[in-house]
């Protein structure tokens, strides 16, 4: 079984500084996150 958690999201970023609740229906990968998922894709 694999695990994997994914790359920061734009809900994540914009909850994380303001701890209210943005409404992002399907948020998408910040470049942060791309980045972040391409690492986890090359290292497992």
């Amino acid at each position: 079984m694999f695990l994997l958690r994914h790359g920061q999201s734009y809900f994540n970023l914009h909850f994380s500084a303001t701890r209210v609740d943005p409404g992002i229906g399907d948020p998408g990968l910040t470049p942060l996150g791309l980045t972040q998922a391409v690492v986890n894709l090359r290292s497992s």
